[in-house]
């Protein structure tokens, strides 16, 4: 979901795009109350997306800012859930073409296996689910800051990069509701030092401008030679 702010403060307006589900176009006013909207719908009895309602963040996107993995539980648990939809897509994938011959059927488990060694996955693989709203480039950030490689794999089992984890999920978290909370976001300009002064960059233009017309002068003074 895409959310983009006209204008300030009380006079602004939001403009919400929805691209999952059916989709939907939403103009809000500063506090997200819905002014119009091309799709209405209803989340169940109490809450609803239609003119006049508040628009239903946690529920149309279903996470909230804090919507993150805290505690080594939670990223247990995210990791058992990985590793059991790699199973069903291993053991579906070995099954797709039944009529392929017993050693195809083999090197699938070889496959299966070999994604059984890879372990728990990589440490931002590992990072982006437990912040729903992260981004890879986000992640890698927030790694940084921890001094962790983000190439690297994950280890439940080592206490250090756990707490070093969510302390890279928190980080996001704060990135993200400084954003939020910013009433005016800048903008940035980037540039490079030129070393050369303008008059030598002058200079090399006028002498590539020339080049051209030297060339087509001395072919017609070639031309001119063989007419005479």
């Amino acid at each position: 979901m895409v959310d983009i702010t006209l204008g300030q403060d009380q006079g602004a307006f939001h403009i919400l795009i929805e691209f999952y589900a059916s989709g939907n176009l939403i103009l809000t006013d500063h506090e997200y109350n819905i002014i119009s909207l091309l799709r209405t719908h209803r989340y169940d009895e109490d809450t609803r997306c239609a003119v006049g309602e508040k628009y239903p963040f946690t529920y149309a996107a279903n996470l909230s800012l804090d919507s993150i993995v805290k505690d080594k539980s939670g990223i247990e648990e995210l990791i058992q859930q990985a590793e059991i939809k790699n199973e069903e897509s291993n053991d579906q994938s070995e099954y797709i073409e039944p009529h392929k011959s017993k050693h195809s059927f083999i090197d699938n488990k070889k496959v299966k296996k070999k994604k059984k060694k890879r372990g728990e996955g990589g440490i931002k693989d590992i990072l982006i689910k437990m912040v729903p709203y992260m981004t890879p480039t986000m992640a890698e950030h927030c790694l940084l800051q921890v001094s962790l490689d983000d190439s690297q794999d994950f280890d439940i089992t080592n206490s250090e990069i756990v707490e070093k984890m969510i302390k890279a999920a928190a980080i996001c978290k704060d990135m993200v509701q400084g954003i939020e909370d910013m009433k005016i976001i800048p903008g940035y300009i980037v540039y490079e030092e030129i070393t050369e002064s303008a008059d030598d960059l002058l200079a090399d233009q006028k002498k590539n401008d020339a080049k051209p017309s030297d060339s087509v002068s001395q072919e017609d003074a070639k031309k001119s030679d063989e007419l005479q």
